[in-house]
């Protein structure tokens, strides 16, 4: 039986080819002509005419303007997607832009989920991107938008328009080196202040789980104080089991936002070896921090450090200019140490009628042991004449003192 003449199919033509088959479709491939035969049926027809079955079927599933549309298109037929050079100069402006901002390899990485603006920050929202980037710019955050995480560059903003303060952990939203807008960082404030006071309250009626409990949703609202106190729960069983390491933990935390005592507490723990390992110089590090932060405590710790040589190369001069900052700053303690510099010549020359003065500042802010002083320089005629009527004075002001201190 003769065969019949085989029924001519319509081809597809693509960049002027009449193309009959999937060789002749790579090796002429034409992105924006074939998205129109997509757009009409005449692919998947073109596809089905020929047998392609398992290709027609994954074209048939495809929604034009959906994403990576293109992409998936091309790897159907196994040809590499077009290069747009419009969006490779796009994204190089992007990538420079960026640059003004950081150097982080990391970051410039990720620019294509960056962004810049509002505008921008929706089509990354839209795109259900989880990590976005937000460059210095101010940001409104859809807080109905879950399962997000923000992260700043170039000193960027995230607005909250929230009277109230927002759990964003039960929203799975989180933010990585961002500042909130003025007002929702008062809220915060505000809050974290009045949960602290409460805690404290509860705190000293020894009502310690709900003195618990309210220090925790303060420290969720980056309150340093209550992040301290949780630590010296923790540390003192309050509440809680003993735990050193957590108190230590809750003890950073409060450092980091500039919490002067909690650096204190971290040098004291590092020269104990208590919940951390015995480091001299972790505790000189953490001494020498609170004390920049204006604690005189801690002053006076980082001047036993230089004295004794712990923790850092042993220097009188730099003792004694602790000790000075720690008196000035209205130590007492500092202010009789500083007095026995002066007296003994130590770090600084040797001094007397300084060394009495700042015994007697010492005395006047009340410190008993400053007071003794004095009535010793007056019966000595060390730095100051000799009085006897000034020696019983301030001997009988250290006993009042000590009396009524009892």
């Amino acid at each position: 039986m003769a065969r019949k003449i085989p029924k001519i199919k319509e081809p597809l033509i693509l960049n002027g080819v009449e193309v009959r088959d999937l060789e002749n479709l790579r090796e002429n491939f034409n992105i924006e002509t074939l998205t129109e035969y997509f757009a009409d049926g005449k692919l998947v027809n073109w596809l089905r005419a020929r047998y392609y079955e398992d290709e027609a079927e994954k074209v048939a599933e495809l929604v034009k303007g959906a994403p990576e549309f293109i992409n998936k298109l091309c790897e159907i037929f196994e040809v590499e997607p077009p290069v747009d050079e419009r969006e490779i100069n796009w994204r190089n402006e992007r990538l420079e832009k960026l640059k003004n901002f950081t150097n982080d390899e990391n970051i410039l990485a990720k620019v294509d989920d960056v962004a810049f603006n509002q505008e921008e920050l929706g089509d990354l929202l839209d795109e259900n991107i989880s990590e976005i980037y937000l460059c210095g710019n101010k940001f409104i955050i859809p807080l109905k938008t879950l399962n997000k995480k923000y992260i700043g560059v170039g000193n960027a903003v995230a607005v909250i328009r929230r009277k109230k303060p927002v759990d964003f952990d039960a929203l799975n939203i989180s933010f990585e080196n961002i500042n909130f807008n003025p007002e929702y960082e008062k809220v915060k404030i505000e809050m974290g202040a009045e949960l602290f006071k409460r805690g404290e309250e509860e705190l000293n009626a020894e009502n310690y789980t709900v003195a618990f409990e309210l220090f925790q949703k303060a420290a969720a609202l980056q309150n340093a104080e209550s992040m301290r106190l949780i630590g010296t729960m923790y540390e003192k069983g309050l509440g809680v089991s003993l735990d050193d390491k957590k108190a230590v933990e809750y003890f950073l935390d409060a450092a980091k936002f500039g919490d002067s005592l909690s650096m204190l507490y971290l040098g004291n723990r590092h020269i104990m070896g208590k919940g951390v390992e015995q480091n001299d110089n972790a505790a000189f590090n953490w001494y020498e921090k609170a004390a920049a932060a204006g604690n005189t405590v801690a002053m006076i710790m980082t001047s036993r450090c230089y004295q004794e040589g712990k923790g850092v190369w042993q220097d009188d001069n730099k003792a004694f200019g602790w000790y000075e900052k720690a008196a000035q700053a209205g130590n007492s303690t500092a202010m009789i140490i500083l007095g026995d510099c002066y007296s003994y010549g130590k770090g600084t020359e040797l001094n007397d009628q300084k060394a009495f003065e700042w015994y007697e500042k010492a005395a006047i802010s009340g410190n008993i042991d400053a007071m003794m002083l004095v009535s010793d320089c007056y019966q000595e005629g060390k730095g100051v004449e000799q009085n006897n009527e000034k020696v019983l004075e301030w001997y009988l002001k250290a006993a009042d003192a000590g009396i009524s201190k009892k």
